[in-house]
């Protein structure tokens, strides 16, 4: 019986594969992964609101120090950020999904949203909350299956904090569908 041919015993065909995405991603692949402190700087151009608070670029700085920080790079260009900790009663909570102002509406948000919720539901449910002035996140968070628990007010006058959950699935709870992954891509490889 021949042996099946994969990218990691044949250069030609992880040349191949390696084309392929080039291609498929406009010329470059698109990685999800851990944010460096060599990202800090990048992170602060990147979100309008952390050029000018100090309290954010200090969040930015402890996230990144604690592995609790995920950058989406595409052509060495960061295009979004997002933080998740074990900050909520212990739970695992999505603090933060930062996409650039210029990248927002491609997926971006939901690609990191995908991962962060694939990282987090190794427990049984991930948390977030958002602002209820964020329409395109609430959209996001319920095209992504998330549930509506809660509201807290007077955390920013008039602008109510609104908590989500999603809970692991299961047969019962099929997950709803996510963004299109090449079958031999990587999954921190996005096909928009």
């Amino acid at each position: 019986m021949p042996s099946q041919q994969t990218e990691q015993n044949n250069p030609l065909l992880a040349t191949a594969y390696s084309r392929a995405r080039m291609v498929a991603f406009g010329g470059s692949t698109m990685h999800i992964r851990r944010a460096t402190v060599k990202d800090y700087r990048e992170l602060i151009a990147v979100d309008r609101l952390a050029r000018s608070s100090r309290d954010r670029k200090l969040s930015l700085r402890r996230a990144i120090a604690e592995q609790a920080a995920y950058v989406l790079v595409q052509r060495d260009c960061l295009l979004a950020y997002a933080i998740l900790r074990r900050s909520f009663f212990h739970r695992p909570f999505v603090e933060m999904l930062y996409v650039a102002e210029t990248e927002r509406r491609k997926g971006y948000g939901e690609l990191l949203l995908a991962r962060l919720e694939a990282k987090g539901l190794q427990h049984a449910e991930i948390w977030t909350s958002t602002n209820r002035s964020n329409k395109p996140m609430r959209r996001l968070l319920k095209k992504r299956g998330f549930m509506f628990t809660g509201r807290v007010c007077r955390l920013d006058k008039g602008d109510a904090e609104l908590f989500y959950c999603k809970k692991r699935p299961n047969k019962i709870n099929p997950p709803p569908p996510g963004p299109r992954l090449h079958a031999h891509a990587r999954s921190d490889v996005y096909q928009p």
